[in-house]
């Protein structure tokens, strides 16, 4: 990582694209099932982010071994 020339890993340049995971679904809130956080992640996929930052809380271990 450098602030002048971005980030590399294995010498090639990736951008990174992340988004913020929160656990919590409507109408259920944090009662979240792994069809939930499976739905999540692929929304995720859609809009091509290949960085998850999850929220300050313990999330299941579904979304640990998610990746």
């Amino acid at each position: 990582m450098d602030s002048e020339r971005d980030f590399y890993l294995n010498g090639r340049h990736v951008r990174i694209n992340g988004v913020e995971k929160h656990q919590d679904t409507a109408e259920i809130y944090n009662a979240v099932k792994d069809e939930d956080i499976n739905r999540d992640f692929e929304l995720i996929d859609e809009i091509g982010a290949n960085a998850v930052r999850l929220s300050h809380y313990q999330h299941p271990q579904h979304i640990i071994c998610k990746r």
